[in-house]
This record gives C-alpha cells, structure tokens and sequence, in this order.
C-alpha cells in the first residue's frame, strides 16, 4: 500500500535519492527547517538506537516464520521481547535497590543498637 507524503524524514544514508513528489529532511538538519520538521526529525533520532536493537538483540535481521504475514508477525514479537527485556530490567534495578537500602538500614540499626546497649552496660 503507498501512502501519499508531503515530506520524509531519512538518515545521513538516504543521500543520493531520486525523490521528486515528497520534500526529503536528512536526520541531524538544523536551519531553515520549521519548528515542526525539527520535531519530525527529533523523534527519527530517537527511533533508530530502537531499531538497533531490535535488529541486534532480538535478531530482527533473521525472519523464521513462513507465509505472507510473518514479517508483521516478526516485528511484533520482537518489539515484545523487546518490551520485556525493559521491563526485567527496571524489576532488576528495583530489586536490586530495595534489598540494598533493607541490608544497610538493618546493618546500621543493628550497629547502632550494640553500641547503646554496651554503653548502658558500661554505666
């Protein structure tokens, strides 16, 4: 399905396109662009290091379903492995910071609860 364009947003690797119908906006441009083509270009930055990812992490490049619908299949499970991976991660720091923060606070109290105790005991 072709969808009619008014303008693209592409990377530094487009250069040399033959695009005549739609304005084309090279990713890192800075003048004489609107406000709303520095928005458009702001977010394609932001969407590549995703893409990255998915292409090296959740092997993207390999596709091992068959039929015609496989690739939007593909792309969604890796997106939600993707997902995932994020999420563990965050569950991981969380975790990770809940029991550090309990060990200290009971070393210290702990710490703190001997040295009160032999002081009274030394009176």
């Amino acid at each position: 399905m072709n969808f009619p364009t008014d303008s693209v947003v592409v990377d530094r690797g487009y250069r040399g396109h033959d695009e005549i119908d739609s304005a084309v906006y090279l990713s890192g441009l800075k003048r004489w662009v609107s406000s709303r083509i520095k928005r458009c270009v702001k977010r394609c930055l932001a969407i590549e290091p995703i893409i990255y990812h998915l292409k090296t992490d959740g092997w993207l490049e390999r596709n091992h379903l068959k039929g015609t619908e496989s690739d939007s299949i593909n792309v969604l499970l890796n997106c939600a492995g993707h997902n995932l991976r994020l999420i563990l991660k965050r569950l991981k720091e969380l975790c990770a910071n809940f029991f550090f923060v309990q060990y200290f606070t009971r070393l210290f109290t702990s710490n703190w609860l001997c040295r009160e105790q032999n002081s009274v005991m030394q009176r």
